[in-house]
């Protein structure tokens, strides 16, 4: 039987469509999709550092007094796998992605300095991207806040310095990148600049009505 051109590419593109939607569910996800997912499965409920990674839920920080945050609660099995699997895509993969996905790791650990060194090695990558100038900046904002201000005053300016040029960056790549209005408002606080603080939380609150707070603290 013959059937008009016009009929063969419609059965040829239903063909094509159910192909598709029969093969992406069965689509492996790579290590690095696999590690963030174990990665956010710990951190669901609180986030163990003030500042926001890129691409993470909006989780209140929770401060404990006398414990380390970033075990207390933690699921180890979720957590070890995550490292596994980011550790391996950065050895292998060796692209951005997979670089900030192993910085992000770091620092939701406490290894500010390591989670610094993987964002600076992913931007040689990919210097447009403004979530990795984000995450850059909340490590170098964590460890600023390790800094004693008395005792390394200029080693804390610095990195705060830092931190706010690439949050200017990536505000100007992604004018309403939350994480990073977010970050800033950190920044300027600790910066002791209240006016710009208040504005970028104006701002934030402005894009993002229902946030929750910036934290909640837990005693003992």
């Amino acid at each position: 039987m013959f059937l008009p051109g016009w009929e063969i590419a419609s059965y040829a593109a239903l063909a094509l469509a159910i192909g598709l939607a029969v093969w992406r569910p069965g689509q492996k996800e790579s290590d690095v999709e696999r590690g963030l997912a174990a990665l956010k499965q710990v951190y669901q409920e609180a986030r163990p550092i003030e500042s926001r990674l890129a691409n993470f839920d909006h989780v209140p920080f929770e401060v404990t007094r006398g414990a380390d945050d970033t075990k207390k609660g933690a699921d180890y099995r979720a957590l070890d796998e995550a490292e596994v699997l980011l550790r391996r895509a950065a050895r292998l993969q060796a692209d951005a992605q997979a670089r900030q996905a192993l910085g992000q790791l770091y620092l939701v650990k406490q290894e500010r300095e390591k989670a610094a060194d993987q964002f600076k090695e992913a931007l040689k990558q990919n210097a447009g991207n403004a979530r990795l100038h984000n995450d850059l900046a909340a490590a170098l904002l964590e460890q600023a806040k390790r800094q004693s201000p008395q005792a390394e005053a200029g080693c804390r300016s610095e990195l705060l310095a830092e931190s706010l040029e690439n949050l200017n960056q990536a505000l100007k790549l992604e004018p309403g990148l939350l994480e990073a209005l977010f970050n800033r408002a950190l920044v300027y606080e600790y910066l002791s600049q209240p006016q710009e603080a208040s504005a970028d939380w104006r701002r934030y609150l402005e894009l993002d009505p229902s946030s929750p707070g910036r934290m909640r603290r837990k005693t003992g």
